[in-house]
């Protein structure tokens, strides 16, 4: 069964706007966000969000709109190989739309720590037209919950094993 997400955010201007870091205005944003498995190893997820965007300290914030899409498929070892596409209406208020597609892989360490990397081709002018990327993640908390994905399977799986072993034979 698909899940649907709704992410509100606030950033905080806390970039230096005088060293071109940040605009010095909060931004504000909302995503909704949607995913679902398919076959026996995909996953697809699809999200959109609009957000106002800080331009700078006295101009006006402008309208942004973010569409995504990503597909991966589970493969038997530790990585997880994805492509992934996205479209930005504009990053700043004189610019043009952003799109690009990259592909990559994530390598599950443990629960709680993963590496990916991967190359990113541009689509548009204001985008890179190739680019690579690497990124470390580290999940602080209660990973083996009762809450999010895994822990509704952990469940069905419990549930099974329960009545699977309570039937008659």
């Amino acid at each position: 069964m698909p899940v649907l997400s709704i992410l509100p955010t606030i950033t905080l201007p806390t970039a230096s706007e005088s060293k071109g870091l940040g605009s010095g205005r909060a931004d504000f944003t909302i995503a909704l966000l949607t995913g679902t498995d398919f076959l026996t190893r995909g996953h697809v997820d699809v999200s959109y969000g609009v957000g106002r965007i800080g331009a700078g300290t006295g101009r006006e914030r402008f309208t942004q709109h973010l569409v995504s899409w990503s597909a991966s498929a589970e493969i038997p070892g530790p990585a997880t190989p994805y492509l992934e596409g996205f479209w930005f209406s504009r990053q700043d208020p004189d610019g043009g739309p952003v799109a690009a597609l990259d592909t990559g892989a994530v390598v599950v360490i443990n629960p709680r720590l993963a590496l990916d990397g991967g190359v990113q081709v541009g689509l548009t002018n204001a985008t890179p037209s190739l680019s690579a990327f690497a990124g470390v993640s580290v999940v602080i908390g209660d990973v083996l919950g009762t809450h999010g994905v895994h822990a509704r399977q952990r469940e069905t799986a419990r549930r099974a094993a329960a009545h699977a072993a309570t039937a008659p034979r």
